[in-house]
């Protein structure tokens, strides 16, 4: 009986079934090879084979065996063995063949975008590439990419991080392939600002950005609260910054006694080396204190109106002078009616009143100006003695320095004679003084200044001192 030559129950398949993972698919127009970077494809190629075939054996999987059937020319790059595996059955094992791809061919299409603080002008783009493990070493460029190399499409983000990790378990290009993660970030990225309304001299807005690692802080100002740039990492710094909106000026107020009343304290901050401020009415002190480089904080202490008068008393002696307010005249012919020569007796009687010293009371007001006091000398009282006296043939009288009222007598017969020679009389006119005796003698029991001066106090304040004298 002839023997039944044995077939295998599945026969081997000499023709893999292509996979194309990507994309980029080979252009199977051009059979001549040729085929350019957009023409290659990607592929992965599964190949069943049965397990029973004697011409089947395990594969080394580290890039030395490569695809060589006779459909090896149809494919448009070298194919290699990347992954054997057996089926549930045992029956067969599926080869995986797969292609190289260039970095180039992957960037049309391998990647993600996401946005830096979610704001949409600012895109991150993450390209993952499938590249050969012992190209990731060899090939220029790797690793890593240079710092501030742009994104290979968009061309405005920069690489921020890179790295190589090894495929996930079960995926067939795990044996010869690797992943390669690229970050593109676009940087500066932008700068997100808040408002901080608890800072010393009023609003203030905070910003924090991402920049290019080795960026330069701004420069400060008066301002400026806060410019800081703090290394991320190699390629980014976050920049942090805070400024005043505008600046405000912190008053306080302080009482006084002398001023019997708040003085005011004005805190603000100026630009270091500010010009020294004007010291006009009121201001009883400034002070600059450094606070770094770019700011000063002036303290200035003024007062709001000027110190109140003050009136104050004592008790002294005071003379006051003699008054005189006139001088009564009386005459009494004593002659002998036989005689030749008559007798005419004059009586003078001074109304006056003598000189005072005694105690009475002196009030002080010292009062406060801005800017020198006009003269207060006027109105001072001032007396200007002069001496009543009169010196003549028949009468004279001398009631020494004294305030007078004008005392005027004309025509005082002082002499008559028989003989015919006549009369002869005697007059006098003194003129008053100022004060008259009897202007004095009105300001008895009131105030009058008696002196006065003027002197700078401070703050462009000058204190005038008057001295009241109750007259007696």
């Amino acid at each position: 009986m002839a023997t039944k030559k044995e077939t295998f129950p599945h026969p081997p398949l000499e023709v893999g079934v292509p996979q194309y993972p990507t994309p980029l698919v080979p252009n199977f127009n051009n059979k001549q090879g040729g085929w350019n970077t957009t023409e290659q494809g990607h592929i992965v190629l599964v190949e069943k084979v049965s397990a029973e075939k004697g011409a089947y054996n395990p594969q080394p999987l580290d890039g030395s065996v490569t695809y060589t059937k006779r459909d090896a020319n149809k494919w448009p790059s070298t194919l290699y063995l990347v992954f054997q595996q057996p089926d549930a059955t045992g029956e067969f094992v599926l080869n995986f063949w797969a292609n190289d791809r260039s970095m180039a061919s992957q960037d049309k299409w391998n990647y993600g975008v996401s946005y830096s603080s979610e704001h949409p002008d600012y895109p991150i783009y993450t390209r993952e590439y499938i590249i050969p493990r012992s190209s990731y070493h060899n090939v220029t460029g790797f690793p890593p990419f240079t710092l501030g190399s742009v994104d290979p499409i968009f061309g405005t983000a920069i690489v921020a991080k890179q790295q190589m990790a090894e495929l996930p378990e079960g995926n067939p290009l795990r044996s010869r392939y690797v992943a390669f993660q690229v970050v593109y970030e676009t940087i500066a990225g932008p700068a997100l600002g808040g408002t901080i309304t608890a800072a010393e001299y009023g609003p203030a807005i905070a910003t924090k950005q991402v920049v290019v690692a080795g960026t330069a802080a701004p420069s400060a100002s008066v301002t400026t609260i806060k410019s800081e740039v703090s290394p991320v990492d190699a390629v980014k710094s976050s920049l942090d910054t805070a400024s005043y909106s505008s600046l405000n000026t912190l008053v306080g107020y302080q009482y006084d006694e002398f001023f019997q009343q708040n003085l005011q304290i004005s805190k603000s901050l100026v630009a270091a080396g500010a010009s020294a401020p004007s010291t006009g009415n009121g201001v009883l002190s400034y002070k600059d204190d450094p606070v770094n480089y770019y700011q000063t904080q002036r303290t200035i202490v003024s007062t709001p109106a000027l110190p109140p008068t003050r009136t104050e008393y004592h008790t002294g002696t005071f003379q006051s002078p003699t008054l005189v307010f006139g001088i009564a005249v009386e005459s009494q012919d004593f002659s002998d009616p036989c005689g030749s020569l008559r007798d005419v007796r004059i009586k003078l009687t001074p109304d006056t009143r003598s000189a005072q010293s005694r105690q009475t009371v002196f009030k002080t007001v010292t009062s406060y100006s801005y800017g020198p006091p006009s003269a207060g000398d006027s109105g001072l009282l001032s007396p200007i003695l002069k001496e009543v006296a009169y010196t003549g043939y028949v009468i004279n009288f001398n009631l020494g320095s004294a305030l007078c009222d004008r005392i005027y007598q004309p025509n005082i017969l002082v002499a008559t004679c028989d003989s015919g020679a006549g009369s002869f009389y005697e007059s006098w006119d003194i003129n008053y003084t100022s004060p008259t005796a009897s202007g004095y003698l009105a300001l008895v029991g009131t105030y009058q200044k008696i002196s006065w001066e003027a002197k700078y106090f401070k703050a462009n304040i000058w204190r005038e001192i008057s001295v009241y004298v109750l007259v007696i």
